[in-house]
């Protein structure tokens, strides 16, 4: 009579999505994917291939892996999960846009750890620096409509403080327009420093201001003729320099003193200098503004 033969090892292979499944209905374990890798990482489990750039794994192997061995796994994940956050629950954790977040992180040397997660204690950290959540509040972009909430104003009130040259936008970007597929419109965003700097504008009483019901005209709309000729004449006065120099010029205004200082880099050969400058202003309209404005250079 033959001998019966002894089983065969068996050669079908899984994934680590259908490892995770085949072990967690053996074990009751709630087992991920990423366990599996920490698995094989641990040289507890051994590849026998790949399947589209996939490590997969044999089912004998699978089935011999140590419940204990697995458990250890599992519970150094959760572990770790309850004292980490994601990508994006850091950004909810902290109320900071991704463009901040990645920014800090890389100048403070965070990093994400196993599963892409950070550490709960490097966010706190971060939360806790007053000196950094002052320069986040103040470097936070707005909208039009954002920065007049923000001031506790209406648009068209904002809309005036713009036309008189007190603020203007810090960067413009690209959004989306409406239902129509791909198209965009540009949107002005204001530095949250720059809308509260409004607030030292001499002269205005922003009580009265925040009191204007809708409908009413702004007690804003007298201060807007001069001053918006001035900021309109500064800046043609500016694009007019950069373009015959070359270099980057840039207008800004100081609202505690109503001066505009006018600050541009050189080129190569050290112009425009200040007495360049100086009659470059002289022969423009924006010479009937000279009191007002300031000259520098680096």
């Amino acid at each position: 009579m033959p001998e019966p033969e002894s089983p065969r090892p068996s050669t079908a292979a899984l994934g680590s999505h259908r490892s995770a499944e085949r072990i967690s209905e053996r074990t009751g374990l709630r087992v991920k994917p990423s366990d599996i890798d920490d698995l094989a990482a641990a040289g507890a489990l051994v590849p026998v291939g790949e399947f589209k750039g996939f490590p997969i794994f044999r089912l004998n192997d699978l089935d011999r892996l140590p419940t204990e061995r697995i458990a250890e796994v599992v519970q150094k994940r959760q572990a770790w999960r309850a004292i980490s956050r994601s990508a994006s629950g850091a950004l909810e954790t902290l109320g900071w846009n991704k463009e901040d977040f990645q920014r800090i992180a890389a100048e403070r040397g965070i990093t994400a750890g196993a599963l892409g997660r950070y550490a709960l204690s490097d966010l706190e950290a971060l939360a806790e620096d007053p000196v950094l959540v002052a320069q986040l509040a103040a470097e936070r972009l707005l909208t039009l409509d954002q920065a007049a909430a923000h001031l506790g104003i209406r648009r068209l009130d904002l809309e005036y403080c713009l036309a008189a040259g007190w603020i203007s936008p810090h960067v413009h970007r690209r959004a989306a327009a409406g239902r129509n597929k791909g198209a965009t419109v540009t949107v002005p965003m204001f530095r949250a420093a720059d809308v509260e700097a409004l607030l030292d504008v001499y002269g205005i009483d922003w009580a009265e201001v925040r009191a204007t019901r809708p409908g009413v005209a702004s007690p804003l709309a007298e201060w807007t003729r001069i001053p918006a000729e001035r900021a309109a004449t500064i800046q043609a006065f500016c694009a007019d320099i950069a373009a015959l120099h070359g270099v980057a010029v840039r207008a800004h205004w100081r609202a505690q003193t109503d001066i505009w200082d006018i600050h541009w880099t050189r080129d190569s050969a050290g112009e425009p200098t200040i007495e360049q400058m100086e009659r470059a202003v002289d022969k423009h309209p924006v010479r009937a503004y000279w009191t007002d404005i300031e000259l520098t250079s680096e």
